[in-house]
């Protein structure tokens, strides 16, 4: 039924975080409610939903940008880098992404976090 406070269905792929099975993954597409699309429009390639009064944490990951598998996953640990930190600091959350991925061994994705120049 959507995510909380989006008013709408959700029509995407759904599934638990490749990096954190305690996170539930959003692969945003065209067909993703209007809202929550609204909402990742003004965040950027991704987005995280946690904290007090969340059940489960949540992450959305555009998936309409034509990006690389490694930009994917890069997009993905850096909101899981939100989450695990509990922080909505994005130089913490790029740290955190980079170490999921490398001990992943997702080297090249960390990479990309890496010279992206967020830290």
């Amino acid at each position: 039924e959507g995510l909380p406070g989006t008013g709408g269905g959700l029509m995407s792929n759904v599934r638990l975080s490749r990096f954190d099975h305690g996170i539930l993954c959003i692969e945003a597409t065209e067909e993703t409610s209007p809202t929550v699309l609204e909402r990742l429009n003004e965040k950027g390639l991704g987005m995280a939903i946690f904290g007090e009064g969340v059940e489960m944490p949540i992450i959305v990951v555009d998936h309409r940008q034509g990006l690389t598998p490694d930009q994917l996953l890069a997009v993905e640990a850096h909101e899981v880098g939100h989450v695990v930190s509990g922080s909505n600091d994005e130089p913490t959350a790029e740290l955190h992404g980079i170490a999921i991925l490398r001990l992943a061994g997702h080297h090249a994705a960390a990479e990309l976090l890496l010279n992206r120049g967020i830290i």
